[in-house]
């Protein structure tokens, strides 16, 4: 009879759990609220439904673009690890106005990334809005 080494079955335990919701308590990894609205500052395009920063033009490979003023809430902020990326966040939102109202939005890509996966809102591109549309 052939034993599995204790460090494969450590290994596969491990990525089970590559992924965790952490939606009800992530102020360990995020200043993101759930529930709150944001407004972006500044314009952004789609990419693969991630908010991107838009430099000059609208890049050809754009799902769109979100204007200032366009306003989010966040819906869900996910924890992830991989053995080559470490620890990552993913904070998604629902686009509350404009013309892309209703789609989900990845917004991490906007933010600064610090030691061990914490995920800062960059506050030249978001801003915490008081007044929630009705």
């Amino acid at each position: 009879m052939k034993t599995i080494p204790y460090g494969w079955l450590l290994l596969a335990a491990l990525c089970l759990n590559c992924t965790s919701d952490i939606t009800k308590s992530p102020t360990e990894m995020t200043d993101f609220v759930p529930g709150k609205v944001y407004a972006l500052r500044k314009p952004v395009y789609i990419s693969d439904g991630t908010l991107m920063h838009l430099r000059d033009t609208e890049p050809m490979d754009s799902q769109g673009t979100l204007e200032p003023g366009t306003q989010i809430v966040v819906r869900t902020i996910t924890k992830h690890w991989s053995p080559d990326m470490g620890t990552y966040i993913d904070v998604d939102a629902e686009v509350l106005t404009g013309a892309r109202k209703g789609i989900m939005v990845d917004v991490s890509f906007m933010c600064t990334q610090g030691p061990f996966g914490y995920t800062k809102r960059d506050p030249e591109m978001l801003e915490l809005v008081e007044n929630i549309p009705r």
